[in-house]
């Protein structure tokens, strides 16, 4: 992105596309300020499958692939998948500076779901 594009306003999740996917899908979300982002991904069991995104980011237009690997590179069953994302930010001291021991909002977790279909 640009330093002239604007940032988005809200937090928000799209939808992944091509959904269902085989190989990949595309989560796209908008990230209105700089902050801490988690992408988590779970089997219909609710046991996590990738943690696909687990890092401080600037504000702006995101997206990331998902390959329908695990955690350790494996890849997955064929099904539905849930993903969650969560947006951390960090307090503000009143002199406008941060530190990283100061709380830390958590906004509420988005959700969506995808499949992947194997056809093989």
């Amino acid at each position: 992105s640009t330093t002239d594009e604007p940032l988005p306003i809200t937090f928000k999740l799209h939808n992944a596309y091509p959904n269902p996917f085989n190989p990949v899908t595309t989560l796209q979300y908008d990230l209105p300020e700089d902050a801490v982002v988690n992408i988590t991904i779970y089997d219909m069991m609710g046991r996590v499958v990738s943690n696909l995104v687990s890092s401080q980011q600037n504000a702006g237009y995101k997206s990331i692939q998902w390959n329908a690997t695990n955690n350790t590179g494996q890849p997955v069953s064929a099904g539905l998948y849930l993903y969650t994302i969560k947006q951390a930010v960090q307090a503000d001291q009143e002199d406008g500076t941060a530190e990283i021991d100061l709380p830390i909002s958590i906004k509420p977790h988005i959700r969506g779901v995808f499949c992947y279909w194997d056809d093989g």
